[in-house]
């Protein structure tokens, strides 16, 4: 469950085990007093915290893709980039074909990738040519950049921060 994607039919039936488990227990006959919806909430929030196979499946495959984002000394991560990324962001990859564990992994991002946002961090990453507000560079977006842009960060775009936070300016 956290390094290959189950298929559809295995989550329903890993669900409907605990359903009919919750209802009936280990008896033939019982009643549903409480709705799936219920028993499947946060315990704050009056559920009984069971998870549903699917969104833990991917919470799972999501902490690789974490890691891939975060932990780039990992031997595993390396051998991911080189083979699968080769120089670009995992969200700009579109790999058919690969491992098992890719073919998980690549599943579960495009079902997290809008969970995803722009981190500007200390403003040195290049306003342009670097993914920091999209899951693509800027420059793939515009038509052209002009010369004297190139360089540009995203300090200089933002200047500097009043309290940790960035003060934008309109380009």
């Amino acid at each position: 469950m956290q390094i290959n994607w189950l298929p559809q039919g295995m989550c329903d039936d890993l669900d409907k085990t605990v359903r009919r488990f919750i209802w009936k227990g280990t008896g033939d006959s019982g009643m549903h007093l409480v709705g799936w919806d219920k028993i499947t909430q946060p315990r704050r929030y009056g559920g009984l915290g069971v998870r549903i196979a699917r969104f833990q499946n991917v919470s799972l495959l999501g902490k690789l893709v974490w890691e891939v984002l975060n932990s780039p000394d990992k031997l595993w991560v390396k051998l991911f980039t080189d083979k699968y990324f080769k120089g670009r962001s995992i969200f700009n990859v579109t790999v058919s074909g690969g491992s098992v564990v890719w073919n998980s992994v690549s599943k579960a991002l495009s079902m997290l990738r809008d969970g995803f946002t722009f981190k500007i961090g200390n403003g040195e990453s290049k306003f342009w040519y670097d993914s920091w507000a999209l899951k693509e560079k800027l420059c793939s977006v515009v038509p052209y950049v002009a010369i004297q842009d190139t360089e540009i960060t995203i300090k200089d775009v933002c200047g500097a921060t009043v309290g940790g936070i960035w003060r934008c300016f309109i380009l």
